[in-house]
């Protein structure tokens, strides 16, 4: 079961149902996803080219080619997508709520751009007939929401510079909530999103990516097992090991305390104060 935490936005396409296409000058034409450069070793200099068959219903079936720097096939995409409908609205001392309804199905091969231009690499297949989520985004970077499933699928091993995914599993049903902050001011962001499946397979993660772009990566993992999912992040791993261990009263005593407190008052980000700590004492003992 995907974890779902990004803000839609409001769709600019006239219908409800369709969200706008790329230009083309035809059913068959193709048109080029410019590549992804990095210094990472998940994101190689690439381009995808991809073929488009619209329908008049706001539906597409879609094959894509991955070419890397030397102009070599590395990989591709090929798939189906039902189309999809969304919106979202702000809510007055709340914050923005948008929603967001799609399916289809996808396999993917090799070493390939996604459709948002994300480097991965492996091997997959994944589907949904009907997806529906929701989230609402507070001023501060709280978040929560919510993804309800119809029959939906996934088989294969995958990665990219945010995530690695390896399962197979088939439900007729599933729902998820989710809950967190995902703020760039700080430094010790946490989401969690527990959910429940009418199915067969298992499958597990592991999360690393920085999604607010604050240079501090979003550490955690998740696992699909019989009926219950799970995923998890933080971006101060060695806080929340304190809190775990700690309990529940560990987290405003060490507020009080001034652990893990900065001279603006700010919570620090325990994670790199202990490696530099680290560094500090290596340097002292090489010396």
């Amino acid at each position: 079961m995907a974890d779902w935490t990004a803000d839609y936005g409001t769709p600019q396409s006239q219908s409800p149902f369709e969200q706008p296409m790329p230009p083309m000058g035809g059913i068959g034409q193709p048109y080029e996803t410019p590549g992804v450069t990095s210094a990472s070793p998940f994101q190689p200099a690439a381009q995808s080219q991809e073929v488009r068959a619209q329908t008049g219903y706001g539906s597409y079936g879609y094959a894509s080619q991955s070419t890397g720097a030397d102009g070599q096939t590395t990989g591709g995409r090929i798939g189906w997508n039902e189309g999809q409908a969304g919106g979202s609205t702000d809510v007055p001392g709340v914050g923005t709520a948008s929603w967001k309804a799609t399916g289809g199905a996808e396999v993917d091969a090799g070493s390939y751009l996604d459709a948002d231009g994300k480097q991965n690499y492996g091997v997959q297949a994944q589907g949904s007939v009907a997806t529906v989520s929701g989230q609402v985004n507070g001023p501060n970077g709280q978040s929560v929401g919510g993804t309800v499933q119809g029959p939906n699928g996934y088989f294969g091993v995958n990665a990219n510079d945010s995530d690695f995914q390896i399962g197979a599993e088939g439900n007729l049903a599933s729902v998820s909530v989710n809950a967190g902050t995902q703020n760039k001011d700080s430094a010790v962001d946490e989401s969690a999103s527990i959910g429940l499946s009418a199915g067969v397979g298992a499958a597990a993660r592991l999360h690393y990516g920085d999604a607010d772009g604050d240079g501090h990566p979003e550490y955690g993992f998740g696992a699909d097992i019989g009926p219950v999912s799970f995923d998890y992040k933080t971006e101060d791993p060695v806080r929340t090991a304190a809190k775990a261990v700690g309990g529940p009263l560990a987290g405003p005593a060490m507020d009080a305390l001034g652990i893990g407190v900065g001279a603006d008052g700010k919570q620090t980000n325990m994670t790199d104060d202990a490696a530099a700590a680290a560094k500090d004492l290596w340097s002292y003992v090489a010396d």
